[in-house]
Protein backbone atom coordinates (compact mmCIF):
# COMPACT_ATOMS: atom_id res chain seq x y z
CA UNK A 1 0.00 0.00 0.00
CA UNK A 2 2.00 3.20 -1.42
CA UNK A 3 -0.15 5.50 1.06
CA UNK A 4 0.82 3.55 3.78
CA UNK A 5 4.47 3.00 3.14
CA UNK A 6 4.51 6.96 2.52
CA UNK A 7 3.08 7.46 5.71
CA UNK A 8 5.61 4.95 7.65
CA UNK A 9 8.41 6.76 5.99
CA UNK A 10 7.15 10.34 6.76
CA UNK A 11 7.08 8.83 10.71
CA UNK A 12 10.30 7.43 10.65
CA UNK A 13 11.87 11.02 9.24
CA UNK A 14 9.86 12.86 12.02
CA UNK A 15 11.15 10.90 14.61
CA UNK A 16 14.95 11.24 13.82
CA UNK A 17 17.12 9.19 16.27
CA UNK A 18 15.48 8.78 19.47
CA UNK A 19 18.05 5.78 20.08
CA UNK A 20 21.07 7.99 19.81
CA UNK A 21 22.66 5.09 17.36
CA UNK A 22 23.43 3.22 21.23
CA UNK A 23 20.90 -0.15 20.04
CA UNK A 24 22.26 -2.49 17.96
CA UNK A 25 20.88 -0.59 14.73
CA UNK A 26 23.62 1.53 14.01
CA UNK A 27 21.36 3.72 12.06
CA UNK A 28 18.59 6.48 12.58
CA UNK A 29 15.74 4.80 14.87
CA UNK A 30 12.42 5.68 16.16
CA UNK A 31 10.78 4.97 19.83
CA UNK A 32 10.24 1.79 20.16
CA UNK A 33 6.54 1.98 20.47
CA UNK A 34 5.38 3.18 17.33
CA UNK A 35 1.95 1.33 16.88
CA UNK A 36 0.10 3.76 16.97
CA UNK A 37 1.45 6.45 14.39
CA UNK A 38 0.30 6.88 11.05
CA UNK A 39 1.37 4.02 8.55
CA UNK A 40 2.20 1.90 11.25
CA UNK A 41 -1.09 1.30 12.60
CA UNK A 42 -2.24 -0.03 9.30
CA UNK A 43 0.52 -2.12 9.28
CA UNK A 44 0.44 -3.46 12.66
CA UNK A 45 -3.17 -4.59 11.56
CA UNK A 46 -1.94 -6.58 8.34
CA UNK A 47 0.82 -7.71 10.45
CA UNK A 48 -1.64 -9.45 13.16
CA UNK A 49 -3.70 -10.92 10.33
CA UNK A 50 -0.55 -12.45 8.58
CA UNK A 51 0.76 -13.75 11.71
CA UNK A 52 -2.56 -15.55 12.57
CA UNK A 53 -1.34 -17.80 9.40
CA UNK A 54 1.83 -17.79 10.01
CA UNK A 55 1.28 -19.50 13.75
CA UNK A 56 -1.20 -22.17 11.96
CA UNK A 57 1.45 -22.96 9.15
CA UNK A 58 4.21 -23.33 11.73
CA UNK A 59 1.99 -25.59 14.26
CA UNK A 60 -0.54 -26.75 11.97
CA UNK A 61 -1.61 -30.14 14.18
CA UNK A 62 -1.75 -28.08 17.48
CA UNK A 63 -3.28 -25.49 20.09
CA UNK A 64 0.47 -23.73 20.18
CA UNK A 65 -0.50 -21.69 16.50
CA UNK A 66 -3.48 -20.71 18.66
CA UNK A 67 -1.55 -18.97 21.41
CA UNK A 68 -2.26 -15.67 22.56
CA UNK A 69 0.48 -12.93 21.19
CA UNK A 70 0.91 -9.11 22.47
CA UNK A 71 3.00 -6.85 20.14
CA UNK A 72 5.58 -5.69 22.70
CA UNK A 73 7.61 -3.20 20.00
CA UNK A 74 7.64 -1.75 17.35
CA UNK A 75 9.89 0.41 15.34
CA UNK A 76 11.44 2.36 12.27
CA UNK A 77 14.86 2.84 11.03
CA UNK A 78 16.19 4.72 8.40
CA UNK A 79 19.63 3.72 7.15
CA UNK A 80 21.99 5.44 5.00
CA UNK A 81 24.75 4.43 3.15
CA UNK A 82 27.66 2.82 4.90
CA UNK A 83 25.34 1.91 8.45
CA UNK A 84 24.79 -1.28 9.95
CA UNK A 85 22.81 -3.71 12.39
CA UNK A 86 24.78 -5.83 14.61
CA UNK A 87 24.16 -9.44 15.02
CA UNK A 88 21.42 -10.10 17.78
CA UNK A 89 18.36 -11.81 18.39
CA UNK A 90 15.01 -10.66 20.07
CA UNK A 91 14.78 -13.45 22.62
CA UNK A 92 12.50 -13.63 24.79
CA UNK A 93 9.88 -12.18 21.41
CA UNK A 94 8.33 -15.37 20.57
CA UNK A 95 8.29 -14.34 16.89
CA UNK A 96 9.74 -11.01 15.13
CA UNK A 97 9.48 -9.36 11.88
CA UNK A 98 10.61 -6.53 9.54
CA UNK A 99 8.63 -4.63 6.93
CA UNK A 100 10.29 -2.83 3.98
CA UNK A 101 7.98 0.32 2.88
CA UNK A 102 10.81 1.26 -0.02
CA UNK A 103 13.44 -0.55 -1.82
CA UNK A 104 17.00 0.96 -2.46
CA UNK A 105 19.35 -0.27 -4.79
CA UNK A 106 22.53 -1.86 -3.71
CA UNK A 107 21.53 -1.59 0.14
CA UNK A 108 21.85 -4.53 2.01
CA UNK A 109 19.35 -7.08 3.35
CA UNK A 110 18.50 -8.99 6.20
CA UNK A 111 21.15 -11.81 6.83
CA UNK A 112 20.26 -14.67 9.08
CA UNK A 113 23.55 -16.25 10.75
CA UNK A 114 22.23 -20.17 11.16
CA UNK A 115 20.63 -20.31 7.41
CA UNK A 116 23.99 -18.28 6.27
CA UNK A 117 21.70 -16.09 3.53
CA UNK A 118 21.17 -12.54 3.22
CA UNK A 119 17.72 -11.92 2.40
CA UNK A 120 17.37 -9.20 -0.70
CA UNK A 121 14.94 -6.42 0.13
CA UNK A 122 11.88 -5.87 -1.72
CA UNK A 123 9.58 -3.20 -1.55
CA UNK A 124 6.37 -4.19 0.57
CA UNK A 125 8.60 -7.79 1.45
CA UNK A 126 7.27 -8.64 5.68
CA UNK A 127 9.31 -10.78 6.77
CA UNK A 128 8.37 -13.19 10.06
CA UNK A 129 11.30 -15.32 12.22
CA UNK A 130 11.64 -16.55 15.63
CA UNK A 131 12.71 -14.21 18.25
CA UNK A 132 15.80 -16.38 18.80
CA UNK A 133 16.88 -16.34 15.63
CA UNK A 134 20.78 -13.85 14.93
CA UNK A 135 20.04 -11.35 12.36
CA UNK A 136 22.23 -8.62 11.07
CA UNK A 137 22.63 -5.98 8.24
CA UNK A 138 25.96 -5.69 6.90
CA UNK A 139 27.28 -1.98 5.99
CA UNK A 140 26.89 -1.60 2.25
CA UNK A 141 27.22 1.62 -0.06
CA UNK A 142 23.86 3.07 -1.46
CA UNK A 143 22.10 6.35 -2.55
CA UNK A 144 19.14 7.29 -0.64
CA UNK A 145 17.69 5.66 2.64
CA UNK A 146 16.81 2.05 3.59
CA UNK A 147 13.87 2.06 5.79
CA UNK A 148 12.64 -0.63 7.93
CA UNK A 149 10.07 -1.42 10.04
CA UNK A 150 10.89 -3.81 12.96
CA UNK A 151 8.74 -5.65 16.11
CA UNK A 152 8.53 -8.32 18.29
CA UNK A 153 5.04 -10.51 19.70
CA UNK A 154 5.53 -12.13 23.30
CA UNK A 155 3.76 -15.40 24.57
CA UNK A 156 1.23 -14.23 27.30
CA UNK A 157 0.17 -18.02 28.24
Amino acid sequence: DDKMNKKIIEQIDKQGDKQNHKTNIKANMTDWDMRNKPGFKELVKIVNNVLKDVQKLRWPNSDAGKRKLKLETIWGAKYKSGEETAEHDHWPALWSFVYYPNKVEGASGLTFREANVERTIEKGLLLFFSGNVQHSVRPSEFEGYRYCVAGNYHDTN
